[in-house]
């Protein structure tokens, strides 16, 4: 499944399923207040900080964040995730760029923050370790990353595993709800390593009831500039 035609399933409420409508409650409802919460830890509102959404998405899970000084920018490969973004009503400085995550169109040191939503899973480890080197590069010295990543154990994706399995028993043709996850987090020791390895030094992890056992959020410092990544 491409990105676009998730996204357009989700545009189009005639031709969203039960998934996507649990889906889009889900992030609108639940995951946003999670979110909200963390990163106000993590990212100041401040005129100068700017943060990097990056893989918007339709913008669901970003609706409650209270940074209304700050200016965020907002990239996604999808021009209709994009469309989806920016239709939203959001007290935020916005931006948008419709680009690639591998080749971020941000020169280096020029982000004091990047964060996203169920985005990483979609990846190889190679691909990863690409991603957050791009990441790496682009965040000033002590700038953080704070990524929204689902685990292997997290409830939703328990749930929809164990339905995917009994339905696809019956079909010839398996049914697809979401592009495909082949990285979930395995352990908090596996998405430490990985991290450390592309030179940022974790801040903290949570996984809990906030967002329903959903993401598990992994807060990050670059290091490796001459800093202390504080």
């Amino acid at each position: 499944m491409s990105w676009d035609l998730y996204w357009s399933r989700a545009h189009r409420p005639e031709r969203r399923g039960l998934y996507q409508r649990i889906a889009k409650l889900c992030r609108d409802q639940i995951i946003s207040r999670s979110a909200a919460r963390i990163l106000a830890r993590h990212f100041q509102d401040d005129p100068q900080r700017r943060y990097l959404h990056a893989g918007c998405g339709s913008g669901g899970s970003d609706q409650r964040i209270r940074l209304p000084r700050a200016q965020f920018h907002f990239l996604d490969i999808s021009p209709v995730a994009i469309r989806l973004h920016w239709e939203q009503a959001m007290k935020l400085r916005r931006q948008y760029l419709c680009g690639d995550i591998f080749r971020l169109p941000y020169a280096n040191g020029s982000m004091d923050g990047i964060f996203n939503f169920g985005v990483m899973e979609h990846f190889t480890q190679g691909q990863i370790r690409r991603i957050l080197a791009e990441f790496h590069r682009v965040l000033r010295p002590g700038g953080r990353v704070v990524l929204f990543w689902p685990p292997e154990f997290g409830l939703s994706v328990l749930v929809l595993s164990n339905f995917l399995r009994v339905v696809n028993a019956f079909r010839k043709e398996p049914l697809a709800l979401y592009p495909e996850e082949i990285s979930r987090i395995r352990s908090f020791r596996w998405v430490r390593e990985i991290l450390q390895r592309s030179r940022f030094r974790v801040l903290g992890t949570e996984f809990g009831p906030g967002d329903l056992f959903t993401y598990v959020a992994v807060a990050a410092s670059k290091i490796g500039d001459g800093t202390d990544g504080r």
